[in-house]
């Protein structure tokens, strides 16, 4: 059983991944125990004005889409801790690449970027690592649990959508000098395209697939 779950853990990022729109990126957390999620588009905005997400429960995959991404997208996720172990992890799909929260958090592309204790320094769970032992098969296996280890706090999190456009703009580079491989290509194009029109049909059976498993 162990051993499905992972294929289907690799299966369910994989194609989310190659899935995800070229402007779009979805978004999928766990936090322990509330969250809100901000979007700013230029840095003159103000991140209140414009609140995406918000959920609680941690056992709770919360999904959502950031639109519109440009190079000047970022990110913001308050997660407060009400008592207890308090954690966030999460897997962002963007332009055919998923990216996670990471251990140490300096190998990927989130930042702590507040603590409202001055608190930065993390402490880091595996995905499936208790007392969670979430089994969401959104979240990339690799994926850790991020928090300072103290109770009752609010921290916030950054994923600077700049920081993955320079490598985003290589492969549209690759994909326009393919072009001229002819129909091959093409198709390729047409079927990939297909797949991200049938995105939400997808995050469907995922959901399916994990109430069956409970």
């Amino acid at each position: 059983q162990q051993s499905m779950a992972a294929v289907l853990s690799f299966i369910c990022v994989w194609l989310l991944a190659h899935i995800a729109s070229s402007f779009d990126a979805q978004v999928v957390l766990h936090c322990d125990d509330e969250f809100k999620a901000f979007v700013r588009y230029d840095s003159h905005s103000n991140r209140l004005n414009n609140e995406v997400a918000s959920g609680r429960n941690w056992r709770t995959a919360h999904k959502f889409a950031v639109s519109d991404v440009t190079p000047s997208t970022v990110l913001e996720i308050d997660c407060h801790n009400n008592a207890g172990p308090g954690g966030l992890i999460a897997t962002i799909y963007y332009n055919g690449v998923a990216y996670s929260t990471t251990n140490p958090i300096q190998k990927g592309n989130f930042q702590v970027v507040s603590s409202a204790d001055n608190d930065r320094n993390l402490k880091y769970s595996a995905k499936a690592s208790k007392p969670w032992s979430i089994k969401s098969y959104e979240i990339d296996n690799t994926a850790h649990w991020l928090w300072n280890g103290n109770e009752h706090n609010t921290m916030t999190f950054r994923f600077d959508f700049g920081k993955v456009y320079q490598r985003e703009e290589g492969r549209k580079t690759e994909e326009s000098t393919c072009n001229a491989d002819g129909e091959g290509v093409k198709a390729l194009k047409d079927e990939l395209e297909r797949l991200r029109k049938n995105e939400a049909k997808l995050f469907d059976i995922i959901h399916q697939m994990q109430t069956q498993k409970k």
